[in-house]
């Protein structure tokens, strides 16, 4: 693993030298050395190829988790507010429970 953070360092040092921002944020980080731990030079079109892919599969999974977290959220309030029609002593199921549960929306 040294070997793999010099390899990053160096290689984040020759990108200002030549004028590239060097990954900033720790998702960037994390795929430059996934690519170069893959053996990809900086800039090859191996290593473009490895970033692209890369960066998609953490989108793509961050999305989805994105996506999870709406729906259980969604879920949680549901519960919360069938709860409250309850409270108010609506039985589910009839009209008066759904027109609580619009009104709570």
């Amino acid at each position: 693993m040294k070997i793999s953070v010099r390899i990053l360092t160096i290689t984040m040092i020759s990108m200002m030298v030549e004028g590239c921002n060097p990954p900033v944020n720790p998702m960037e980080k994390q795929i430059v050395q996934i690519c170069l731990d893959e053996g990809y030079a900086y800039h090859s079109d191996n290593f473009n190829a490895c970033w692209q892919e890369q960066w998609n599969t953490i989108d793509k999974a961050q999305n989805e988790n994105a996506q999870n977290a709406f729906k259980q959220a969604q879920r949680e309030q549901k519960k919360a507010d069938e709860a409250q029609c309850k409270d108010y002593g609506f039985k589910k199921g009839t009209q008066d429970f759904a027109n609580c549960m619009m009104k709570l929306d």
